[in-house]
């Protein structure tokens, strides 16, 4: 395996984006966990964030991060 890494990945120059898609597919992979989880009102999952009662979409968090 980490031949195959240092092979294809590091010495073509793709690590950057290797890392950038892992980071792409974990955070997606968190939105929808969170969102099931939010969805089935678990008790030990924060929910939503609503500061005055004012839902605010995940998407804000995303663009804020990026």
């Amino acid at each position: 395996m980490g031949d195959w890494f240092s092979r294809e990945i590091s010495d073509t120059g793709r690590l950057r984006l290797s890392c950038f898609l892992l980071a792409f597919i974990v955070g997606f992979l968190f939105i929808r966990f969170s969102v099931r989880m939010i969805r089935r009102q678990v008790r030990w999952w924060p929910g939503n964030v609503t500061p005055g009662g004012q839902h605010i979409h995940h998407v804000v968090f995303g663009l804020v991060f990026m």
